[in-house]
């Protein structure tokens, strides 16, 4: 019996990779090449995002993915923290700058050191043109003014 040469296994994908490297286990977090943990939010039924911040540990991050997602869901939303679920008055009519501070504010409320905000958050949104998409399913978060 004559055994073929051994074939070298292919690369794994770039996804599998990405996965390895940057491995956060909540979801709406990632962490940057510098160490850093982002989180943003995508709008339901929309593209558009809401950036949440930067932030020193992914655990934050999650917190203030966590707020937001009861802003835009609800209490029966699937959080990364379901024991400690966030509690935001009036959070379902919240704008998206206004979902933006209450998740900074929910991310440095627990664990260790509190900080009034999150590295990051500027209060500006990003990816968020809510008045040039006035077909947008997203067009009715925007605020009458």
């Amino acid at each position: 019996m004559v055994k073929s040469p051994d074939q070298p296994t292919p690369p794994p994908s770039s996804a599998a990779a990405a996965a390895t490297t940057s491995s956060c286990k909540y979801k709406g977090v990632r962490k940057r090449k510098w160490g850093k943990y982002v989180s943003e939010i995508r709008l339901p039924n929309c593209r558009d995002r809401i950036w949440l911040g930067s932030y020193d540990t992914a655990e934050k991050a999650a917190r203030a993915f966590d707020a937001a997602l009861f802003c835009l869901r609800g209490k029966n939303a699937k959080f990364n923290f379901p024991d400690n679920p966030p509690q935001i008055p009036n959070g379902r009519s919240m704008s998206p700058a206004e979902i933006q501070v209450a998740a900074a504010r929910f991310a440095n409320l627990g664990g260790g050191d509190e900080h009034p905000h999150a590295t990051g958050t500027s209060g500006r949104v990003e990816d968020l043109d809510l008045d040039s998409h006035s077909d947008s399913p997203c067009a009715s978060l925007s605020r009458s003014e």
